[in-house]
Order: C-alpha cells, then structure tokens, then sequence
C-alpha cells in the first residue's frame, strides 16, 4: 500500500468512526425523541378532540335554535290563519270613541300580529298611538320585524 491509500484509509476510518458514534449518539437521542413526538402527538389529539367537542357543541346549539325557530315560524303561521281578535267594529274608534268622519272609514290597528289583535282607529289616531315622541305602548305590543313576517307568511 501507499503512502496515498494509507491516508485514505485511515480517513476513511475515521469518517466511518464519526458516523458510527453520530448513530450511536443519535440511537440513544431516540427514545426521548420519540417520547417528544409521542407526548406531541397525544397534545395534539386532544387539542384536536377538544375542537370537535366545541364543534358539535356549536351544531347542537344551531340546531336547537333552528328548530326553536321552526316552532315560532309554526306558530306564527298558525296564528296568521286563525281569525284576529277584533277589540271593535268599524262603527266607532277604538282611541276617542267616536264615529269615522264622513266619507272616511276607521284604518286597521295592529295591536299584535302574533296572535293577530286588531282595533280600528281614525287616521289621526293612528299617528297619536304610533308618535314617536310619545306612543301609546299598550296598544303597540308586537316586536320590530313582526309586521313584515306577517304579510310575508299572509302572502305565502
């Protein structure tokens, strides 16, 4: 052998020694890294698993609260169907107690669209009840919107 093949070897040698002691090194790093990966992996799950619970947790409450509006839609629907309570006749108004005007009828007033309670008012009237200023809130009993569910569901 040469001087060259020596020095060769002997470098070879040593890089297969460097190697050898890296996979030692490395194979004794495993099992903690394992355990890392592992512990990592069970932290995951379970981030994962709490996701999910919140999930299903989320669909549930949209779900209960569909159905919620399935049974007021219902209701509604129901209540547009039956005849309204009327408080009076079209002969006298229901605010000031008087007679329409001549060659005017008395306008309806929606008191509540569900159930539908209906009395019936002069125009003027009407505007005293509806005054933004200062309306006369027993005879408003319905929330905002519900007039529009109303004619949509009397429309359908």
């Amino acid at each position: 052998m040469t001087k060259k093949n020596n020095k060769l070897n002997w470098k070879n040698q040593k890089r297969i020694k460097k190697k050898i002691k890296s996979e030692i090194k490395n194979s004794e790093k495993k099992p903690a890294t394992l355990q890392t990966l592992e512990a990592s992996w069970r932290e995951f799950e379970a981030k994962q698993e709490q996701k999910e619970k919140i999930r299903q947790e989320k669909q549930k409450q949209i779900e209960i609260e569909n159905q919620r509006q399935e049974k007021i839609e219902s209701s509604e629907k129901n209540h547009v169907k039956l005849k309204p309570i009327r408080f009076n006749k079209r002969d006298f108004c229901f605010l000031c107690k008087q007679p329409p005007e001549d060659d005017f009828e008395l306008i309806k007033h929606h008191v509540s669209y569900f159930p539908e309670k209906v009395a019936y008012v002069h125009f003027d009237c009407h505007m005293k009840i509806h005054d933004p200023e200062n309306p006369i809130k027993d005879l408003i009993q319905f929330k905002e919107g519900d007039s529009r569910r109303f004619y949509e569901i009397q429309n359908e």
